[in-house]
């Protein structure tokens, strides 16, 4: 029996994950609403179990999320400078529990469908006011109302056109929520929650905003629309394959893209030449390079959780000077800070949360409708997108892998 305070309660945090912004400054950490209600609805939660209201059930899934935090604990305590990292692992066990969380109070179908809809309700606002930050652009860019939406260019070349970050700090991670909202409008659809014309307006809302993330990460939103057509074209093999050929070409252009820069830099230790055309090696090449010196000179148990991976001074185009610390790689990140430890656990976490999505049939009902979708968007966001970003750290991927996990152990008569 699942207990409506604390679905409640969850819809609230699945509202407040498109909302990184406006936060609270404590102690040096960024405080947002997702904390306070976790903290809030885990309480409830453990009392519940006490009172013997609610059950936690353990199973394979917690047995895994339990390896990965031992992995994380090994990496602490092995810190060159612990003190941080076990600051840094409170946060982790916090990402940890969202999962199992979800997982837990979860327990119907219905409860599933409406946490998606949610998601796509909050994820068409934040779509909205991404448009808005575009259409401001282009009228009073400087305004106030206007420029906390939009995002600076990084290491693209500065240009008359917007870089939206809406609710998020950075567009990657805003692609990679918008990601997963843009396969549940496709789901919603599928499922019959929304009408097609309600999800085709919802769903070119979110794909203005996506496009104006303008990151790599956009290869992984291909990839997921793509495979999604695909899964439904599946009895017309021409057009499955076609769409699975797009996809995979669209991330791995889109990967490129990531990987070399057709615009010389100063900081550039090296470059190449193919046809007396030159390419510099990107931000993020010469950060996974780097990570992966720290990766073999700390292989077991990382350099330590939360610590910076690599070093990594770059000028962008537009001139300014930066110092990256971080792999811009979810599994080189993992490597550096937690070594193989952590990336052998991530990795049986994540090969589990595949698994138990399989097979992509996205049949007439609504069961095999959800479980698709969630297998589809977890790897387009999560796992593919991890290979242009660090998103090990993100609320809504672990909140996605809770979803999974409450699917997956379902009972047979509510998963339906």
């Amino acid at each position: 029996m699942e207990n409506r305070t604390m679905i409640a309660l969850l819809l609230l945090m699945v509202v407040s994950l498109g909302f990184m912004r406006p936060n609270v400054g404590i102690g040096g950490f960024r405080i947002q609403a997702t904390e306070i209600l976790f903290i809030f609805t885990a309480g409830i939660f453990a009392v519940a179990c006490l009172t013997r209201s609610a059950a936690f059930r353990p199973n394979r899934f917690h047995f895994l999320i339990c390896l990965y935090f031992i992995s994380l604990f090994a990496s602490a305590a092995f810190s060159i400078s612990p003190g941080f990292s076990f600051v840094k692992l409170s946060g982790e066990a916090y990402l940890l529990g969202l999962a199992i969380l979800f997982a837990s109070v979860i327990r119907s179908t219905r409860s599933l469908q409406i946490v998606v809809l949610t998601w796509v309700a909050t994820g068409t606002l934040v779509s909205v006011i991404g448009i808005f930050a575009i259409v401001g652009f282009y009228i009073t860019p400087e305004s106030f109302l206007v420029k906390p939406f939009l995002h600076h260019y990084g290491s693209l070349i500065p240009g008359p056109y917007p870089r939206v970050q809406s609710t998020f700090f950075y567009p990657a991670m805003l692609c990679s929520y918008l990601t997963v909202s843009i396969i549940f409008v496709l789901v919603s659809a599928r499922a019959q929650f929304l009408s097609r014309k309600a999800a085709a307006v919802i769903f070119a809302l979110h794909l203005i905003t996506l496009a104006f993330t303008i990151t790599p990460g956009l290869g992984g939103a291909a990839l997921g629309i793509c495979f999604w057509a695909a899964i439904l074209f599946r009895r017309r093999k021409v057009l499955a394959y076609a769409s699975i050929t797009a996809g995979i070409l669209g991330a791995i252009a889109f990967l490129i893209v990531a990987t070399f820069s057709f615009r010389p830099s100063e900081t550039s230790p090296y470059f190449y030449t193919f046809f007396d055309t030159r390419f510099d090696p990107s931000l993020r090449l010469l950060a996974w390079q780097d990570t992966l010196l720290t990766f073999i000179e700390f292989p077991i148990v990382g350099k330590g959780l939360g610590l910076g991976v690599c070093h990594v001074p770059y000028t962008a185009p537009s001139g300014a000077r930066h110092l990256f610390t971080d792999a811009h790689q979810m599994w080189l990140n993992i490597a550096g800070q937690s070594g193989m430890l952590g990336v052998l656990s991530f990795s049986v976490l994540c090969g589990w949360v595949v698994k138990v999505t399989m097979p992509w049939d996205a049949g007439h009902d609504r069961g095999s409708v959800i479980r698709t979708g969630l297998g589809v968007a977890f790897v387009a966001s999560f796992m593919v997108q991890g290979l242009v970003g660090s998103l090990e750290n993100a609320r809504h991927a672990w909140v996605l892998i809770g979803m999974i996990a409450a699917l997956r152990y379902m009972p047979e008569e509510e998963a339906k």
